[in-house]
């Protein structure tokens, strides 16, 4: 029983320490839509056309990117391209993070009930 806790505690330090947990979806605070997702790089992408349907995207950069070299990678910032400004971060949670991943808090959940 004592082995399953210390096994958690240590899935959740690794799980947390690899992945960077991101939003996706359009328009969050106006639609409520957004879901989490996990990968090496989250990015936002604002649009300044008001045709569009939505003024704000935000998904994650998938882990298969990282099979390329760091050169091959986006750039960490924000640039403008056309009617859109594009931000990618690998770390922090400048554009775009989500507080807590569903499975951190199932896990956190999982402990609290063996202990």
């Amino acid at each position: 029983m004592g082995l399953t806790k210390y096994s958690l505690i240590l899935f959740g330090f690794i799980t947390s320490s690899v992945c960077l947990m991101c939003l996706e979806g359009s328009d969050c605070e106006k639609e409520a839509s957004c879901e989490e997702c996990s990968g090496v790089a989250c990015t936002r992408i604002t649009s300044f056309n008001l045709e569009d349907n939505k003024e704000v995207a935000l998904t994650c950069i998938p882990y298969d990117t990282r099979t390329f070299g760091r050169a091959h990678l986006e750039e960490a910032g924000c640039r403008r391209v056309g009617d859109r400004q594009i931000c990618v971060c690998y770390s922090g949670d400048y554009c775009n993070s989500a507080k807590a991943s569903f499975i951190s808090l199932i896990m956190l959940g999982l402990l609290l009930l063996n202990l």
